[in-house]
């Protein structure tokens, strides 16, 4: 079957010298792997960055693995993402992370218009620091594993490894303290337009250590996080 559709970029990796296999997550298949043929004369390989929009035309084999894609083109080519190296790092983090959750034929047209405005809306606007934060947590609400936050009077920790606000501190080391849960709980709820907390960037740093523990814990796909390091070398800098 021949058709067009949208995909986003997670990952590709070279199958010769001629060709490459991509992860593109697209909105009539779901998250599925191509068959793309490189090409000196064309874009195919700038257009297969983690993160890229597409336009896509594929064709879809049945009771096979890997599909083809017969036309891309860039769907919004982005003015500021990849000429913003804060931007292109956490593009590239969030990727590694759908690259390592997310399962093939998996389909989520839901969460496939979310990555796809989180990411236009990225390129679209200036710095924000804590993009990669709060669409890490709104992606857990499409994973199942959204922190249950009901009535946080008297909460003071979260329990990584549960999901919860506590009112005592949890006996094993995988939970928030006091501090680091109310800027925590900040996060929650926040929209990307609107005013998020304005964290320090060693604040920052231990959230997203803490958060890549959350989805370690709660995604058996994710074990490490490569571009992790890059991200906090970046915002540290």
């Amino acid at each position: 079957m021949t058709k067009p559709t949208s995909g986003i970029v997670i990952h590709h990796f070279d199958y010769s010298d001629t060709a490459v296999i991509a992860r593109i997550f697209t909105l009539d298949f779901g998250y599925a792997s191509f068959f793309v043929r490189k090409s000196k004369k064309s874009k195919t390989m700038a257009y297969l960055q983690p993160g890229t929009l597409l336009d896509m035309v594929v064709h879809m084999k049945a009771d096979r693995d890997i599909h083809s894609v017969r036309e891309m083109k860039a769907a919004h080519p982005f003015v500021s993402v990849y000429s913003n190296i804060r931007k292109s790092a956490q593009i590239l983090f969030l990727s590694e992370i759908l690259y390592r959750s997310l399962e093939i034929d998996y389909k989520n047209i839901d969460l496939f218009d979310f990555i796809w405005n989180a990411f236009q809306w990225l390129d679209q606007v200036e710095d924000y620091p804590d993009f990669h934060l709060i669409f890490l947590l709104k992606l857990s609400s499409y994973y199942g594993f959204y922190p249950q936050h009901g009535e946080l009077d008297n909460m003071p920790y979260f329990d990584l490894e549960n999901g919860i606000f506590t009112k005592s501190r949890p006996i094993h080391p995988m939970h928030l303290e006091r501090e680091l849960t109310t800027d925590f709980r900040a996060l929650l709820g926040t929209k990307f337009d609107e005013h998020n907390p304005i964290l320090t960037n060693a604040k920052r740093q231990i959230l997203l250590e803490s958060l890549v523990d959350y989805f370690k814990l709660h995604v058996s796909g994710i074990k490490e996080v490569n571009s992790r390091l890059v991200l906090e070398t970046v915002f540290n800098d």
